[in-house]
C-alpha cells in the first residue's frame, strides 16, 4: 500500500502541490476577510478619503482611495460591481471626489468607504482629522 501512495504522489506531484497551494490561499483569504470584518466592528474612527484612481476589473470598476491617520497615508481600494453597467464617464466621475470612511484604529489598513456619504463642498476639515461618528447628518 505504501508503494501505491508513493507512486501516486510521484506521478501527481504537480497536482498535489497546486491543490495544497490553492487550499492554503483559500484559508488565508478567509482568515484575512474575517480579520477585516472583526477590525471594522471593533474600535473605529471616521475620516475623509479621496478617490484617486479607477482601474477596470472583471467584476466592475476598482477605485483606489487614500486617507491620513496619525500623519501616515493609507491606500486602499474597493470594487463597485454595481457600477459595472454604468458608462465610463459616470465611473470616472467619482475620481477626485471625497467621501467619509470608517477605519480600524488598531489596524488602519482596514477601512470601509461610504460612497453614499460624499463630503459636502462647504465642509471644513484638516487633513488627517477624524471623528467618532460621521460629522454630517444624512437623511
Amino acid at each position: 500500500m505504501n508503494n501505491k501512495f508513493t507512486g501516486f504522489f510521484k506521478h501527481n506531484i504537480v497536482s498535489v502541490i497546486l491543490v495544497a497551494f490553492f487550499l492554503a490561499l483559500s484559508i488565508r483569504m478567509f482568515l484575512g476577510h474575517s480579520e477585516r470584518i472583526n477590525s471594522l466592528q471593533g474600535k473605529v474612527l471616521f475620516t475623509i478619503s479621496k478617490i484617486t484612481f479607477l482601474e477596470q476589473g472583471k467584476g466592475g470598476p476598482w477605485y483606489n482611495y487614500s486617507f491620513v491617520y496619525l500623519d501616515k497615508v493609507y491606500d486602499s481600494r474597493i470594487i463597485l460591481g454595481e457600477l459595472c453597467k454604468e458608462p465610463k464617464d459616470v465611473q470616472k466621475s467619482y475620481i477626485g471626489k471625497k467621501y467619509f470612511i470608517k477605519f480600524s484604529i488598531e489596524n488602519p489598513k482596514y477601512s470601509e468607504l461610504y460612497l453614499d456619504k460624499p463630503v459636502p463642498e462647504n465642509f471644513d476639515y484638516r487633513e488627517g482629522e477624524n471623528w467618532k461618528k460621521i460629522p454630517v447628518n444624512y437623511k
